[in-house]
C-alpha cells in the first residue's frame, strides 16, 4: 500500500540539516512509524464518523420521511394556489409567501449542462465556421458567421481552454444556443420550491 502524505513544510521552524544517508534512513524510518500512528487514528475517526452517520440515519428515518411527505404536500398546495399565495407585483409574481414565522419560496437558478470536452467542441465549431467564411468570401452570410465566431470565442476561457459557464448563461443568440444544445451544451433555468424555516432564538419574545 502506498500512501502519499502532503505536508506544507513551509510552516516548519528552522531545523538542522540531515548529516548523512544514515541519518536520512533513520529519520525516514521514524517518520514512517509515526505516520502509521496517524493513519490508524484517521481510520478510527472515519469508522466513528460512519457509525455516527448510520446511527443518525436510523434514528431519524421516520421523521425524515414524514418531513419529506409534508414538504411534498406543501409544495403541491403552493402550486395549486400560486396566484393567490404569490401574487404579481409590478407585473412579476412574488417569490416569497410568509406563513407563521417562516417562508414559502420559489427560487430560480441557471445551470449549465455540458460535456467535459465542451471547450474542444466549441473550438471545432469555430474552426468549421472559419472554413465556411473562406468558402463564402466577403458577403452578408460570412459577416454573420464572423459575428457568431466572436460570440463563441467568449465561451472559452484562456490560457487553458475551458468552458466559460457565465458566458454560456449570458448568450442571447438563439441560433447559437440551438447549435450548442445540439452538442450537449445548454443553459437551463430551473425553479425550485422550498420552505425556509425562520426559527427564533430560544427564549426570544413571541
Amino acid at each position: 500500500m502506498t500512501i502519499t502524505q502532503d505536508i506544507d513544510t513551509r510552516q516548519a521552524d528552522e531545523l538542522p540539516p540531515i548529516a548523512d544517508d544514515a541519518e536520512l534512513r533513520a529519520l525516514v524510518y521514524e517518520t514512517g512509524r509515526k505516520q502509521l500512528i496517524l493513519n490508524e487514528a484517521a481510520a478510527v475517526m472515519q469508522s466513528a464518523i460512519e457509525q455516527a452517520k448510520k446511527a443518525y440515519s436510523d434514528a431519524t428515518a421516520e421523521t425524515t420521511q414524514e418531513v419529506t411527505q409534508a414538504m411534498a404536500r406543501i409544495e403541491r398546495y403552493a402550486a395549486a394556489h400560486r396566484d393567490r399565495l404569490f401574487p404579481k407585483k409590478n407585473g412579476k409574481p412574488t417569490k416569497t409567501h410568509k406563513i407563521l414565522d417562516h417562508e414559502l419560496q420559489y427560487r430560480t437558478s441557471t445551470q449549465v449542462q455540458a460535456p467535459e470536452n465542451a471547450a474542444q467542441i466549441i473550438k471545432a465549431i469555430i474552426l468549421q465556421s472559419e472554413v465556411e467564411i473562406m468558402n463564402l468570401g466577403e458577403c452578408e452570410a460570412s459577416t454573420k458567421i464572423a459575428a457568431g465566431i466572436a460570440l463563441l470565442e467568449r465561451l472559452i476561457r484562456q490560457p487553458e481552454p475551458e468552458l466559460n459557464k457565465d458566458a454560456v448563461k449570458a448568450l442571447e443568440d438563439a441560433e447559437l444556443r440551438d447549435l450548442l444544445a445540439a452538442h450537449g451544451i445548454r443553459a437551463e433555468t430551473l425553479e425550485t420550491f422550498k420552505l425556509a424555516f425562520r426559527f427564533k432564538p430560544e427564549g426570544a419574545a413571541a
